[in-house]
């Protein structure tokens, strides 16, 4: 037999008993993590993993799985002959069910793989992200020949249940470990033992132990050769072991978990958020720009406390950002193992289940198992859940003094609507997040500000995009306008427009005018709005229908096309987007449509898309708003804003989605455009003030834009020649 060299840095069996990691011992539920005082510390040191255990269940598959990384990481990294680990188990059949069984052990097995295939059926759906990884990391090793699984069914005089829980593990120098016992864990869905459950641990090489020790090995041995007198043992079925195999992911995502390295140190900007938030009493908005990592700021900042919450963390509109948050944002910062997850959406189930889930977790939390286990609880819900009566009345049943919440896009909780249901939350612990958290609406920024007020402020800490510049957070950027001319049929449609519009804000106050943009409306009763709305809209959406019949973009990309690598288009409308694809693609130019009616499957693989290396083929994505909040591309490079909001909160955040530093940008490219009556002085004509005042408007954004751009000099000198022309 070859010699074996293992990796001289992995510690043996001996070395985790002599520094009392392990010991010859009860392991029970009462005292004691199973997974993390027992199976893991073993498993990332472990060759080879032999399991008897009992039926399939969603707990029972987490304790097999969760603890298993490290464990296929070792056989990758030594190239270990295959299988590494072997399973038999059973299925709970009740005794009289027996008496219907005639049709002998093919039918015993059926049943036992029917309830695995039902398991992972349900898995499709289920927001419990620990039984996913568990049943991830098993469909991985199946997929790869690492994991071998049987059923075992008694026979002859053994006509009950196959109930032996029993299981050897041994490492790269000889030496091996066995136990006894069971290990099953019921409800709870966080890995927390809800049983008083136990095992008793064999792992010295002590004579009596060793005889145990070898008794074990010898069973399992003659159990999974099919040696036993009175239990016969059959292969996994093809499509239950198929259906496993779909929840594999490639080898190197495993890996990446054990290999990922530390997080960088706190931004300074991060640590005064903190600072801000623990003086102003625990509670305030962070006010701060794109990428400065306000998310992992309040996390920091939740930290601080003696004893952690229960988090709740409103993500927003998107089911996107509840993955965000938990793949980038939380795990990262306290560790896959080290916390508790629930997703509440409606794409993770249906009312009543979802409800039933959230009692759960609470429950649990109140109880203690949360604190015993030593994990954190998140719930991810998306804003529209999370302003839901039972959401609301579950989530209030936790004291006050043990709740936080994470507002995540804030500015959508101060809306007179259902949303606004969310400040209903009673959290001592309450942090907001926005670059721009403001509306144009008086009453939904009272709300908010009296929801998040501190000792001092509603705001715990500011810091604008420019200081994010100035700090290096993010990219620097070439910023380039486009005067566009209105067609004289449109010209003479938006003057309409435009007068009727501000003629219904003078009606109410006198002072009010297009120059100061969406800040006019919030000056307005609300009983105005439907009409003042009504007519603002009107004289966008004839902006939108001229440029959608525009080769604007077409032009930008054909003459820009090598500067532009991975490209935003923000398009005016679905019809300007459509039409920008297809002219796009006479052109051999793919725009990759992402809105809010693309299938989450497909902007999954949109981001993927454009986070791989540039190839030289230039990469565009087309979008109207989703992208506007939130979703986290910074390999992002360029932007073409075709449809350039002139709500503040918008424009900055498609300036910012694209000012993420990324390895692979020096810089980012944003092109903007105007569109204006006429271009030239020879083609001059009179405008009207409404006129003026839009293009006044328009300007006063662009100067915005520029101020920060590497060639702001020069786009201002263009914005001053504008002003010269037209005001």
């Amino acid at each position: 037999m070859a010699n074996f060299y293992p990796d001289p840095r992995l510690p043996s069996f001996l070395d985790l008993i002599n520094n009392m990691i392990i010991r010859d011992a009860e392991y029970n539920t009462n005292k004691n993590n199973l997974i993390s005082d027992f199976y893991k510390p073993i498993l990332t040191v472990a060759r080879n993993y032999d399991r008897s255990t009992g039926s399939f269940s969603a707990s029972g598959i987490k304790a097999l799985g969760l603890p298993l990384v490290p464990f296929i990481r070792n056989a990758i990294n030594n190239n270990s002959q295959r299988p590494i680990m072997r399973i038999v188990t059973s299925h709970d059949i009740p005794e009289n069910d027996y008496d219907d069984m005639s049709n002998g052990y093919e039918k015993r097995r059926t049943m036992s793989e029917e309830k695995l295939i039902a398991i992972l059926e349900q898995l499709k759906n289920s927001s419990d992200e620990e039984l996913h990884r568990a049943v991830r990391n098993i469909g991985t090793m199946i997929q790869l020949g690492l994991l071998d699984i049987k059923i075992a069914i008694p026979k002859n005089k053994l006509s009950g249940l196959y109930h032996r829980k029993m299981g050897a593990f041994s490492d790269f120098y000889g030496n091996f470990i066995t136990f006894e016992g069971s290990q099953n864990v019921s409800r709870s869905g966080d890995g927390s033992e809800t049983n008083l459950e136990g095992l008793v641990a064999f792992c010295s090489n002590e004579s009596t132990i060793m005889s145990y020790k070898e008794n074990h090995r010898r069973f399992f041995e003659d159990l999974w050769n099919g040696a036993l007198q009175n239990v016969h043992v059959l292969p996994l079925d093809k499509y239950p072991r198929d259906l496993l195999k779909n929840f594999a992911v490639p080898i190197e995502i495993i890996l990446n978990e054990i290999d990922a390295v530390e997080r960088d140190p706190p931004r300074e900007c991060q640590k005064d958020a903190v600072k801000g938030w623990v003086r102003n009493d625990y509670k305030g908005i962070f006010d701060m720009c794109t990428a400065s990592g306000k998310s992992r700021a309040s996390l920091l900042a939740l930290s601080t406390l003696d004893q952690a919450p229960l988090t709740v963390i409103v993500t927003g509109n998107l089911i996107d950002l509840i993955d965000q948050w938990a793949e980038k944002e939380i795990i990262p910062e306290f560790g896959r193992e080290r916390v508790h997850i629930l997703k509440v959406s409606s794409s993770y189930g249906t009312r009543d289940k979802l409800e039933q889930r959230l009692a759960h977790t609470v429950q649990d939390f109140l109880l203690g198992y949360y604190t015993r286990s030593q994990k954190r609880v998140f719930v991810l819900v998306t804003i529209q859940s999370a302003s839901q009566k039972w959401f609301v009345s579950t989530i209030n049943r936790v004291n006050s003094s043990r709740l936080a919440i994470i507002i995540d896009e804030v500015h959508h909780a101060g809306a007179n609507g259902p949303t606004g249901n969310v400040l209903q939350i009673q959290a001592r612990y309450r942090i907001g997040l926005s670059a721009t958290y403001r509306r144009y609406d008086d009453d939904a920024n009272a709300r908010l500000e009296e929801y998040f007020q501190g000792k001092y402020s509603p705001i715990a800490f500011r810091y604008s995009l420019s200081d994010g510049i100035k700090d290096r957070l993010l990219s620097p950027y070439h910023y380039f306008i486009h005067s566009i001319s209105l067609e004289p049929n449109e010209a003479a449609e938006l003057r309409q427009r435009l007068s009727e519009y501000e003629e219904e804000l003078k009606k109410t106050d006198p002072s009010l005018s297009l120059r100061i943009g969406d800040s006019a409306i919030e000056k307005l009763p609300r009983g105005k709005w439907p009409k003042i709305l009504e007519l603002r809209n009107a004289w966008r959406n004839t902006l939108g229908r001229a440029i959608a019949k525009t080769d604007f973009v077409l032009q930008i990309v054909e003459k820009n096309h090598n500067s532009l690598k991975k490209c935003i288009i923000y398009c005016a409308n679905k019809q300007h987007l459509d039409r920008t694809s297809i002219l796009m693609g006479q052109r051999n130019w793919l725009v990759e449509p992402y809105d809010s009616h693309i299938p989450e499957d497909t902007r999954e693989r949109i981001r993927k898309k454009f986070s791989l290396k540039y190839s030289g083929q230039p990469l565009f994505i087309g979008a109207i708003r989703c992208l506007d909040e939130g979703i986290d591309l910074p390999a992002l490079d360029s932007a073409i804003l075709v449809s350039s909001s002139r709500t503040e909160r918008e424009w900055i955040q498609r300036r910012g989605r694209i000012l993420r530093k990324h390895p692979d940008k020096e810089y980012s490219i944003i092109h903007d455009f105007i569109l204006l009556p006429h271009l030239t002085d020879e083609e001059a004509f009179p405008v009207t003030k409404q006129e003026g005042d839009y293009i006044a408007a328009e300007l006063d954004r662009l100067s915005a834009f520029a101020s920060d751009a590497t060639n702001c000099d020069l786009v201002q000198a263009e914005i001053r020649r504008l002003r010269k022309l037209f005001l």
